[in-house]
């Protein structure tokens, strides 16, 4: 019996292009926070970071871009942000 040899096709696109929400995030993105010194968590920038991620995997893909898409340089940092907890104590007063 010959070995047979199985084609199958790849299901990964040979070109990266952008979904409406990450075009929506890069706005966002280039409004707020345009260098590390302006970087913002996923919270302040009102996005999920699903999306995020995905635009720091599309920018450190190396497929070329499809025609009208233009990569963006989206990086991820460490950032240290002061936090304010609110918590419920009893208050004893006089009537």
């Amino acid at each position: 019996m010959e070995n047979e040899v199985k084609v199958t096709k790849s299901n990964k696109a040979t070109e990266l292009k952008y979904t409406d929400g990450e075009l929506a995030a890069i706005a966002k993105l280039q409004e707020e926070a345009v260098g590390a010194e302006n970087a913002k968590t996923y919270s302040e920038l009102g996005l999920t970071s699903a999306v995020l991620t995905s635009l720091v995997k599309k920018a450190n893909d190396e497929r070329p871009m499809a025609e009208g898409f233009t990569r963006v340089n989206v990086c991820k940092i460490d950032v240290e942000r002061t936090i304010t907890e609110v918590k419920t104590f009893k208050g004893y007063y006089i009537d």
